[in-house]
This record gives structure tokens, sequence and C-alpha cells, in this order.
């Protein structure tokens, strides 16, 4: 599973928690442009007592611009079977249309 625009790195830990479960495991890679972010997202994950999964690599996060396809770190992972995309301006317009919905 592949998270663009992992941010803080919580949507990449719940991802993992999908992706896993007993005698199986999947791989959540997070990508962020922002060093400070992929950074943040690292010590966030092991706050939440996921540092060997970090250090087994069932979770990566990866500095890199993941709207442009970043070949320097996406190309070498390979295929995603699930790619993740959130942008705000989209999640506005969800909630937009759900309180129309809701309204109506």
């Amino acid at each position: 599973m592949l998270d663009v625009g992992s941010g803080s790195g919580y949507l990449t830990a719940v991802f993992h928690h999908l992706v896993s479960s007993e005698g199986k495991t999947g791989k959540v890679v997070g990508i962020d442009h922002i060093p400070e972010l992929v950074q943040f997202s690292v010590e966030n994950l092991k706050k939440d007592g996921l540092g060997k999964a970090l250090e087994d690599g069932q979770i990566e996060m990866v500095i890199g611009d993941g709207r442009q396809g970043d070949c320097t770190t996406l190309c070498v992972m390979g295929p995603a079977d699930v790619l993740i995309i959130i942008r705000l301006y989209q999640l506005r317009l969800v909630i937009k249309v759900i309180s129309f919905i809701l309204v109506i």
C-alpha cells in the first residue's frame, strides 16, 4: 500500500494495521516531500509501538515527491496494490457534499 503525502504517519500506521493480521504482513510505504515530516512520522510510528515494523521493512517512510511519481524512490519499490492520495481540497469537497446531502 502506498500512502502519498503521508504527513505525520497517522494513516500509514492505520494502513499497516489494515494490511497486517496474524500470519500475514503487508507492506505500507509512506512518502512525503518534506523531510521534517518524514522524520516526524518515523518518531510517531515508534511512539505508537511500530518500531519493529519499521525495522522489518513492513513500514517504510520515504522522502520524495509522490505527486510527481518520484522515480528515484517509487520505481525501485515496484507497483503498489493500493495507492492512497489524500488532498485537502478533495476532502473539503467530500465534506461539503455530505453536508449538502444531510441537509436535504
